[in-house]
This record gives C-alpha cells, sequence and structure tokens, in this order.
C-alpha cells in the first residue's frame, strides 16, 4: 500500500478530557490529532485523525504484583554456543527482580513438557535459582504445550489486578502439536482474554519469527529478537522493567463516527473492525511513558457548513493497586475550506509520519508473504512503490527518517529483484523492524 498521507483530508481535534474515580491525575493522557487541520470541502473527502495515548511518567508508576511463568525452550539446539547458559542467567536474573509479593512458575520444554517450579510466591529466591541451574538440554520442540503450561500455571495465581504474564524463550521451530503462525495466535488470544499475555523472546537464526511474532501480538505483549544469546538477560531485564511500571490495566479504547461519517480502517491494524460506526479496541495493561497512535481513517459523506463533530473517542480503564476505574473522552471537530491549497499546507509533519510508518508496516508484512510464495519480482514492486511514497514524505515534510524508510526498503527490493530471497538473518531482521514499527516499539 503506498502512502497517501498527502491526498487525505483530515481531523482538526478538539479535545476534552475527564477522568473519574481516581483522585492523582491522569494516567494515560489521550490526545486527538488531525493529520491536517483543514478539510478541502467536496463529498467523500476521505480523513485521518490519529488517536495518542502516552502513559504516566513510569517514575511515578506503581508496583503491580507480578504473577510470572517463565517457560524455557530446551530442546537440543539450545546445546549450541552458549545458549542454555544465558537462558539459565536471564531466568535467574529475572528472579531476582521480583518481589515476595510476586509469584513465579517455570515450565521446560522439548518433546514433553515439565514443570520444574509450580506457581508459588517468591521467597527463597536460591532455592528457585537453583532449580533454573538445573536446566539442560533435550530433544523437540512442543512449544504450544509449554505456553499452554505456562498460562495453566498462571491461573493458579490470577487476579486480574495483577500483571499476569508468560515470557517464552525459545530457538528452534514449533515440531510437537500445533505449530503455523495461525494456531500460535489463536492460543494468544485465549490467554488475553482471559486476563494474561505472552511475551517471546526468539534466539538465533534458525527460530520461526513468524510465530512468536504472532502468539505475542495476538497476546498483546512484546516480541524480541535477540541474535546474540549474550544478550538475553539484558532483554528479559528490560521487560520486567517495563512490566513493574504499569501504569493502566484492562484499557479499552472505543472509537464511535456519528451518523455522515463513514469509517475505512484503523490503519496498521487489520483486526480491528468497525461495528456499524463503532470499533472496540482492547490493549490491556499500559506502562510508563508509553505511547501508542491509532490511526482512524473515514469518509465525511456530505460536508456542511464550517465545522462539524465527527468523532468520538473514549478512553476506559482501571488504576494499578486499587482497581479505581478511569475515563477519558475526547471529542474530534473538524473544520472545512474551499481552497485546496490552504488544505495541502495544514498538514501535521508528527501525524503524516505515523501514517506513512504504519503504512510501511503493513507493505513489509505483504512483501514478506509474497517472498515466501516466491513472488519475489511482486515483493520488489511492492517495497519499491512504498519507497517512492516515502521518499516523497520525507521530502515534502523534511523528515529524515522517512527518506531513511526509502533507502532501507530499496536495498531490499534490489535484492528481491535479483532473485536472491532474504537469509534466515535478514528476513528476521526485516520481519523484527517490521514488528516494531507496526506497534510503535521505538516510541516507547
Amino acid at each position: 500500500m503506498k502512502s497517501t498521507f498527502l491526498s487525505h483530508a483530515l481531523f482538526a481535534g478538539v479535545v476534552s478530557l475527564a477522568v473519574t474515580a481516581f483522585a492523582d491525575t491522569n494516567l494515560v493522557d489521550v490526545r486527538v490529532s488531525p493529520e491536517r487541520d483543514q478539510i478541502y470541502k467536496t463529498d467523500g473527502a476521505e480523513a485521518i485523525f490519529d488517536v495518542n495515548l502516552h502513559g504516566k511518567d513510569s517514575t511515578s508508576a506503581r508496583h503491580v504484583p507480578i504473577n510470572l511463568a517463565l517457560v524455557i525452550d530446551h530442546s537440543g539446539s539450545m546445546s549450541e554456543g552458549e545458549k542454555i547458559e544465558n537462558a539459565r542467567e536471564a531466568a535467574c536474573s529475572a528472579i531476582d527482580q521480583l518481589d515476595p509479593s510476586d509469584t513465579f512458575s517455570l515450565v521446560q520444554f522439548d518433546n514433553n513438557v515439565d514443570v520444574l517450579i509450580p506457581a508459588q510466591p517468591v521467597e527463597n529466591k536460591e532455592q528457585l535459582k537453583e532449580v533454573v541451574n538445573g536446566i539442560e538440554p533435550g530433544g523437540s520442540t512442543a512449544l504450544y504445550a509449554g505456553v499452554q503450561e505456562g498460562a495453566h500455571q498462571l491461573r493458579k495465581y490470577f487476579d486480574e489486578k495483577n500483571v499476569n504474564r508468560v515470557i517464552l524463550i525459545s530457538d528452534g521451530i514449533a515440531n510437537v502439536g500445533p505449530s503455523s503462525p495461525d494456531e500460535i495466535a489463536d492460543l494468544g488470544r485465549d490467554i488475553r482474554e482471559k486476563g494474561a499475555s505472552v511475551t517471546t523472546i526468539g534466539l538465533g537464526a534458525d527460530y520461526n519469527e513468524d510465530v512468536m511474532a504472532s502468539i505475542a501480538e495476538a497476546s498483546g505483549a512484546n516480541y524480541y529478537y535477540v541474535q546474540d544469546a549474550e544478550k538475553l538477560p539484558g532483554i528479559l531485564q528490560e521487560e520486567l522493567g517495563q512490566v513493574k511500571n504499569v501504569v493502566a490495566q484492562n484499557l479499552h479504547i472505543i472509537i464511535e463516527l456519528p451518523d455522515g461519517v463513514e469509517p475505512i480502517e484503523i490503519v496498521g491494524m487489520p483486526d480491528a473492525h468497525f461495528e456499524g460506526n463503532k470499533v472496540t479496541i482492547s490493549l490491556g495493561s499500559f506502562y510508563g511513558s508509553q505511547r501508542r497512535d491509532l490511526l482512524v481513517r473515514c469518509r465525511i459523506k456530505s460536508p456542511k457548513g464550517k465545522a462539524a463533530d465527527i468523532g468520538n473517542v473514549h478512553v476506559a480503564y482501571s488504576a494499578p493497586g486499587n482497581g479505581a476505574a478511569c475515563e477519558s473522552d475526547a471529542v474530534a471537530n473538524v473544520k472545512f475550506t474551499d481552497k485546496k491549497a490552504d488544505s495541502e499546507k495544514s498538514v501535521d509533519a508528527d501525524v503524516a509520519t505515523q501514517v506513512a510508518l504504519s503504512e510501511n508496516a503493513a507493505t513489509r508484512q505483504r512483501a514478506l508473504q509474497l517472498q515466501d510464495e516466491g513472488k519475489l519480482k511482486d515483493a520488489a514492486d511492492l517495497l519499491r512503490g512504498q519507497a517512492s511514497a516515502d521518499a516523497a514524505g520525507g521530502a515534502a515534510l523534511d523528515n529524515s527518517k522517512l527518506a531513511s524508510e526509502a533507502k532501507s526498503l530499496r536495498s531490499i527490493a534490489g535484492q528481491l529483484e535479483s532473485a536472491a530471497p532474504l537469509s534466515n538473518v535478514q528476513r528476521k531482521d526485516f520481519q523484527y523492524e517490521n514488528y516494531n514499527q507496526a506497534n510503535q516499539r521505538d516510541q516507547q
């Protein structure tokens, strides 16, 4: 999909916020911003508006008890290099970060699934680490069953006011039990619906990145690609650091468009479907300093007058610790102009860049699918088209990031045009960059 931010008519956002049932202050700031301040007045004008969520600074975040299940692949491939040693070190580091109010369980899997540490409060850390250090490499990779067991351990101490998280570490391809990205994603959605989530950490060059990304995304958690196993302890420390800084739980965004405004899509979120003129998006937990932008594309059927309210955003979540209900509301108001030039001059560079990056992520994902189908030329053409849009956008907005994106996409397109598919490492790098763009990880 080519970036079309220079041709869209956009919202001007007038935002009013109200927080209820929590006395301190806003835990999640909600703002609505237009891609353009003025819309050219024409029937069926397209519009995009940005719903920006920003978690309160992490220094003010409350510690919420963590219910953690660590699921470690100990299949034979983990014996390569120092993977298993680094996995053990990472697990011990995670235990050191936990408090007595937290709970911990440890599951290992190869052909079979074994619960080494049943879910329990973190009371004797040295004893827990002694069990961790006994993990040795084994056989095949029963990834699905391992995650299932991790989720089962969480349920023993489940509390919706806690952070309930499975962390999966694997270097291999699931080859025992369900193994496709769709099957694994279904498991992730089921876990999410039951109040938990699955962070995945892929090691090396041989695991299935589509599987690891799909379960993390479907469950509302994080996915990491770690080529150098020595970095694994640091990644786990980063993940738990974020989990400790939760500022909102059970966060839901309801976006409703009035009569006369037709929804098209939430850019970059193909699973977000409108029912009539209303869509609900669940983000689960939100963390200190985290940012997230939801880009709503719609169509104004028959613009009338000088201005109109055309979008309502309602954000609801629970405050960490006490579970108090918090709500924020934003109302978007659009202005109309009869002058195209005025509309063209009113582009918001930040929102336009977000639109371009979201469309880049969708394009990258489609290009990977085409490569996997053996359609290398089609994939290259798609990437070159997006690169041209990025180059034009980068020049118009004086944005070096978009210019860099264009260069990167052209480089990959050139390789595919020479009938050279991406290597395992290249594919993982490309997919990981795509995942981070789609989930705005570079903003956190």
